[in-house]
């Protein structure tokens, strides 16, 4: 169960609403940022997070509720390939109002989201809409239409990380006793999360040589190298890419 919270809540929608909001309030002058035009794909990430309520809707009517986080999970996994292909980090120098169109794009995702969420994780939804500034009022889901989309201009809190990394509970120590002190064991991934980790591990890697190449300014590499040590530092320890190295590759048969 902790591994599952960490690996969907922590890695996927914890990052993405740190790394947006992070950004957002440091380089839009802590303000919802201001959207120019829109390009498809901007429409399609927004058109996948409108057509959230109309999909589980239909799920719950389905009585298929398994698949309702499931929905929610994929819509939070495009935003994070959505800000990996749109990089607002590189558009910052380049095209600041396209920086902050991928942004605003990112946070009106968040937004629906973080309304959506609010019957399954209550406690990360407020903690997340909080941070996007959304009143108490403009939290049903009524509020899911264009008309109450996030308002450029709105002031930002400072921003926080809104899903910690549960840990496994261990006794105090002084209800144990040298006999039964015990080494720590290290919690095991799912073969299954194991493999999106060790992808995300090696997506972010491409991320920091191709910032690299491209000259960019030490504050965005140093931003990456960051990410990509906090998603390293949750591979378990002697793992190939823990180092730097590239994943082993399956030994073929010897002919």
């Amino acid at each position: 169960m902790i591994d599952c919270i960490n690996a969907k809540l922590s890695n996927d929608l914890g990052n993405l609403a740190y790394r947006t909001l992070s950004f957002a309030y440091k380089h839009c002058d802590q303000l919802t940022p201001q959207p120019k035009d829109l390009l498809p794909e901007d429409e399609l990430m927004l058109g996948a997070a409108r057509d959230l309520l109309p999909v589980m809707r239909g799920l719950i009517d389905d009585l298929t509720l398994h698949r309702v986080t499931q929905s929610t999970n994929a819509v939070v996994q495009q935003a994070n390939r959505y800000i990996d292909t749109q990089a607002p980090w590189a558009l910052r120098k380049s095209d600041p109002e396209r920086m902050a169109t991928v942004l605003w794009v990112l946070m009106e995702t968040l937004r629906h989201i973080g309304i959506l969420s609010q019957p399954v994780t209550p406690s990360i939804a407020a903690a997340l809409l909080d941070q996007l500034a959304v009143p108490a009022d403009a939290r049903s889901f009524d509020a899911l239409t264009v008309q109450h989309q996030l308002i450029a201009g709105t002031p930002l809190p400072l921003p926080g990380i809104i899903i910690p990394r549960h840990e496994a509970v261990v006794p105090p120590a002084e209800d144990l006793t040298p006999a039964a002190a015990a080494p720590a064991e290290e919690p095991t991934l799912t073969a299954t999360e194991l493999e999106a980790l060790e992808l995300q591990v090696q997506q972010q890697a491409d991320r920091v040589r191709a910032l690299k190449e491209e000259g960019a300014g030490k504050q965005a590499v140093g931003e990456a190298v960051g990410e990509l040590l906090t998603l390293k530092s949750q591979l378990p320890e002697g793992h190939a890419l823990k180092g730097g190295g590239k994943k082993p590759a399956k030994a073929g048969r010897r002919g």
